[in-house]
């Protein structure tokens, strides 16, 4: 038989599963959190380039290599980026 809580008479679950759900919950709370990337996301829009991106953004068009490597999980030519593609520019 099941001790009973003495407030409501209701049974008590086994202390052995409430462990098992505390530790379960302990450690899905453990996972790092991505890390944050310095910088900005932005939304390429109609006529964008690396090139003119990298001139508004470092006053220096040639730098686009560097929005190409920060880029390199989606980019893998520099003349194919497309509307509506979400690009992060690191500071």
């Amino acid at each position: 038989m099941t001790p009973l809580t003495p407030q409501f008479g209701l049974p008590r679950p086994p202390r052995r599963a409430l462990l098992a759900v505390a530790l379960a919950l302990l450690l899905a709370g453990c996972g790092d959190p991505a890390p944050a990337r310095p910088g900005i996301d932005y939304t390429v829009r109609r006529g964008d380039t690396l090139a003119r991106l990298a001139g508004q953004a470092y006053g220096d068009p040639a730098a686009w290599p560097r929005l190409l490597a920060a880029n390199s999980d989606q980019l893998a030519d520099p003349d194919a980026i497309f509307p509506g593609q979400v690009l992060h520019i690191p500071r």
